[in-house]
């Protein structure tokens, strides 16, 4: 089944930033503000 070994990378999103952003009513970039700030382990 192609594609679902990325459902384990942490590093490939499982949402669009996108539609994400929609149900909160903030916009993409802000979103990926707040995931820049956030240190990786």
């Amino acid at each position: 089944m192609a594609g679902l070994e990325q459902l384990d990378d942490e590093d490939h999103p499982s949402v669009p930033m996108g539609r994400a952003a929609e149900p909160l009513d903030v916009q993409p970039a802000f979103l990926r503000s707040l995931d820049a700030g956030w240190p990786r382990p």
